[in-house]
């Protein structure tokens, strides 16, 4: 179905409801999780992560299970996503039953350093026609109270005593189980339960007294990433006969060898990058849109806030989903002995952490993630520009993402990989503008990523192809520094023609100088610009372009 024809389905579907009679708006929001999720071993990690990110992600889902429950016809929930929920209140009295609810919230989780809080402000009914407002004020307050969040819990700040080393290994078993169980369900029920604190088991988990229990009877998971991750289905398994068979013989340990149905690791996701480019790395990207606060705030419409909420989880739960389901290239020596251009499948390389509400965190083989992070950003885009037709308050504004690349080593710890991602994203966002992308440290627009993506490509094809020698990787990582010079020199209209030759010839002096002209070119294209537009481009967009294509060419 065509993007656009699918988005009109989806707000079509979304009817619009009256809330006029409702005194006050609310805000849950779940705070830790990044702390939470990624508080693993590294050794095994793959089959922990998913369960543990699943549990948050089913956090809220089960506060508004309780909350309908407790309240009934007092409540009326907006939206439910990406660990926040928002919701009306009826009145007074119900605020003060919905307090007692939350410090079982509170007091639950606290040990795990995960804090549910709920935000309410006033709402009355000539609201609706200034919700942006009321929205912006809300968000507002709950930033407040996240800030100070166990206040009233002083015993989450005391020790906590160790636990006993059976007792961890017995849950770190179960997490491990239930992401084995949770990658073959289509489908969880919120029952019942018995147990107020977590309690997990191969199937299930108790939380506030409710039982979510996963399931064949149902297609609540089916079109979802939440639960889809790359195991050793009998497609990949068909595919990775002979790499299974030469890991198997490595390994001491019988419980390490690969079986069936299981999680695919993420050393074995670097692997399969080794396979194709030669370089055994595992790759980090964590996506968010920018400025989402003042989008909201902006919106002044009830119901338009509304479809910008459910079609941003579609985009980011589902639409997802169908983007990993679709094929990536590469170049392979064939039984010829020339490069062939083959496919994989971005599903069999790629592990989404977490995705939902308005970002995504996933690891993966780099050459995978690579690619995966230019098409979820393109799909963004023309996502965005179709939303941007359907709803009249974004008319004006901008919708787009940033971004935060890493390579590291397999055996990178894991516990580390949230916080780095954090603060390369933060670098990304750091700009006006935003929209731009941290990889290798550095800070490029979406434009200039594509561009290194398309040189380190080029720069591959010579290697492989052509024959030309490594070393052009080493004279264009060594070249940033003379070309952010003479960009800085065209700013101010001194850089010269021999100047500009100069580099030229430092890069084209190589076995192949008519195909590298194309490399040469966008050199001289960049510092046109500056002459015309005085807009400069990142110097290192073209080391990183080199570096890229070091790590694609390290089986030649």
């Amino acid at each position: 179905m065509p993007l656009e024809t699918h988005i009109t389905k989806l707000l079509n579907e979304i009817h619009n409801t009256d809330y006029s009679s409702y005194q006050y708006f609310a805000k849950g929001d779940i705070s830790g999780i990044q702390d939470f999720i990624f508080d693993v071993q590294s050794k095994g990690a793959s089959k922990t992560l998913k369960s543990r990110s699943f549990f948050i992600e089913v956090i809220a889902e089960i506060c508004e299970n309780a909350i309908r429950e407790k309240l009934g016809g007092q409540v009326a929930f907006l939206y439910n996503g990406g660990g926040n929920f928002y919701f009306f209140i009826k009145d007074q009295e119900s605020i003060a039953i919905l307090e007692q609810l939350i410090d079982k919230f509170v007091s639950t989780l606290y040990k795990e350093k995960i804090f549910v809080s709920i935000t309410s402000v006033p709402f009355q009914a000539n609201d609706l026609e200034q919700f942006g407002e009321v929205w912006k004020n809300l968000n507002q307050k709950a930033n407040v109270q996240k800030l100070q969040k166990f206040k009233t819990h002083i015993g989450a700040f005391d020790p906590f005593p160790s636990p006993r080393e059976e007792d961890t290994n017995k849950e770190r078993e179960n997490w491990r189980s239930f992401s084995k169980v949770l990658t073959k369900k289509n489908h969880f029920d919120i029952e019942k339960g018995k147990q107020l604190y977590k309690q997990i088991g191969a199937t299930y988990f108790e939380l506030f007294g409710r039982r979510l229990k996963l399931s064949d009877n149902g297609e609540k998971l089916a079109t979802k990433v939440v639960n889809k991750l790359p195991t050793w289905n009998p497609t990949l398994w068909e595919l990775k006969k002979a790499y299974i068979e030469e890991h198997d013989k490595n390994v001491s340990d019988p419980s390490d060898k690969i079986e069936p149905g299981n999680i695919v690791e993420f050393n074995q996701l670097a692997d399969f990058a080794k396979e194709r480019t030669g370089t055994a790395k595992m790759a980090v990207l964590k996506m968010d849109i920018d400025n989402l606060g003042s989008l909201f705030a902006g919106i002044d419409s009830i119901h338009e806030t509304r479809k910008l909420s459910k079609t941003l989880a579609w985009f980011f739960e589902e639409h997802m989903y169908n983007l990993l389901q679709t094929n990536f290239t590469f170049k392979q020596k064939g039984a010829n002995g020339n490069m062939q251009e083959k496919t994989d499948l971005f599903l069999h390389n790629i592990y989404v952490v977490f995705a939902g509400g308005d970002d995504c965190f996933m690891i993966g083989a780099w050459d995978a993630i690579f690619q995966f992070a230019q098409v979820l950003n393109n799909a963004f885009a023309a996502f965005a520009q179709v939303v941007k037709t359907k709803l009249p308050s974004l008319a004006a504004k901008t919708m787009t993402l940033s971004a935060s690349l890493l390579i590291l080593d397999p055996h990178f710890p894991v516990v580390r990989l949230a916080d780095m991602a954090e603060d390369e994203i933060k670098e990304a966002k750091s700009y006006t503008d935003k929209n731009r992308v941290s990889v290798m440290g550095n800070v490029l627009t979406w434009e200039e990523f594509e561009q290194a993506n398309r040189t380190a490509h080029k720069l591959q094809y010579l290697i492989q192809e052509k024959d030309e020698s490594r070393v052009i990787l080493n004279r264009i990582k060594q070249s940033a520094k003379g070309y952010e010079k003479l960009q800085n020199e065209a700013v101010i209209g001194n850089v010269t023609a021999p100047k500009v030759w100069r580099l030229h010839y430092f890069i084209r002096h190589s076995k192949n100088p008519d195909a590298i002209q194309d490399i040469i070119d966008e050199y001289s294209v960049a510092l046109m610009d500056v002459f015309a537009k005085k807009q400069k481009k990142n110097p290192m967009l073209f080391p990183i372009a080199a570096r890229w294509a070091e790590f694609l060419t390290r089986k030649a």
